[in-house]
């Protein structure tokens, strides 16, 4: 391989993941039936965690090895709380060079002004990524936001490799996972197993560009099930785009699946994307995580399609460190397009968090 396409191979990856916002881990919303602010103190997922999830969950039931849980105390005064995110990834691939990157480093702040209302920034290498005041002042549960948050669209993979995070907002690929992020108003209702969010979004005037998500959650017997719907319209200078799509969660004893579909529309091209994700937990903090994507830029003509077979290990050694191991292959039938390659790929990844 010439070292000019090695090198944009390089910088476009650096592109991708060099940005990667503190997303949610799904699996876990789906392991537990419950919604991600069981785990983060944003209700839809992402950035700081609850005291509940550092102090008790990660600990004492996802984490091989657990601390002295009177050591954790995220709380550096009494309504101030604190959170970091650190993933360094190591690839190569088939169709590219060896690259090292600094995925990740995000410092999470959060003032608690009382029980309902708190503001939270996430400070990252490009300074604030996300920064809004969150309000529970609805009823069932319901919360204002406002400021710059990532809308709540689908499942929060916290890998921004998987498709329905990639492609849903362009054809070509987002850049970065940050082109997620947008300005605006959201709100969110709970009423008992429902979950349902609606926010208007940057771009365009005022109510041109917006977010709607909806989930429900069953637990028949020994399973734990989510059926929800997500819908978006992102205005840009070039005209507009549009998705719809479905998301499902299942979960029994030790297997989970996660499944997103989506339908993304922009002038006279509809693209179709499917992710999964299924995960079988070894022992506590050892998992075997498999993932496949399909992308198929227009559904209409015959210019080909794009899939991903992956399969690995993720351990959570301690509350403050895992690392990831995965193998990919890449078959891609689209014209030769630089940025990607194809074939096969390895990823280690490793993160430290508090």
């Amino acid at each position: 391989m010439n070292r000019s396409l090695s090198l944009a191979s390089a910088l476009f990856c650096i592109a991708v993941l060099g940005a990667s916002a503190a997303h949610a881990l799904p699996r876990y919303s789906a392991t537990y039936g419950q919604n991600c602010g069981l785990c983060h103190q944003d209700p839809t997922g992402g950035g700081l965690r609850t005291l509940y999830a550092s102090q008790f969950l990660v600990p004492t039931e996802l984490a091989a090895t657990a601390p002295v849980l009177e050591t954790i105390s995220p709380l550096i005064a009494d309504r101030i709380m604190i959170g970091v995110d650190l993933r360094t990834l190591f690839s190569n691939g088939e169709e590219r060079d060896a690259i090292q990157l600094q995925m990740q480093s995000e410092l999470h702040l959060a003032f608690l002004a009382d029980e309902r209302l708190s503001i939270q920034l996430d400070l990252g290498q490009g300074g604030a990524q996300e920064a809004f005041g969150l309000a529970y002042v609805l009823p069932t549960h319901g919360w204002v936001k406002a400021g710059r948050f990532t809308p709540n669209y689908g499942w929060k993979f916290a890998d921004h490799q998987l498709f329905t995070r990639r492609y849903t907002l362009d054809a070509e690929g987002t850049r970065s996972p940050r082109e997620w992020e947008s300005t605006g108003l959201e709100v969110g209702l709970g009423p008992g197993p429902l979950q349902l969010t609606g926010s208007l979004d940057e771009g365009g005037e005022a109510g041109e560009s917006w977010t709607a998500s909806g989930v429900w959650r069953m637990n028949p017997g020994p399973l734990n099930l989510a059926l929800g719907g997500s819908f978006l319209r992102r205005q840009r200078v070039d005209g507009h785009r549009r998705s719809a799509g479905l998301h499902a969660a299942a979960q029994w004893k030790w297997l989970s699946w996660l499944g997103q579909w989506d339908e993304p529309h922009e002038d006279e091209l509809s693209s179709r994307i499917l992710t999964q994700e299924v995960v079988a937990v070894v022992s506590r903090g050892i998992n075997l995580r498999f993932v496949h994507g399909f992308y198929d830029p227009d559904v209409d003509l015959q210019t080909g399609r794009r899939q991903r077979f992956g399969g690995g290990v993720d351990y959570l050694a301690t509350p403050f460190f895992g690392a990831v191991a995965m193998v990919n292959f890449d078959d891609d039938d689209r014209p030769a397009d630089v940025r990607y390659g194809g074939g096969w790929s390895a990823d280690v990844v490793f993160h430290f968090l508090y």
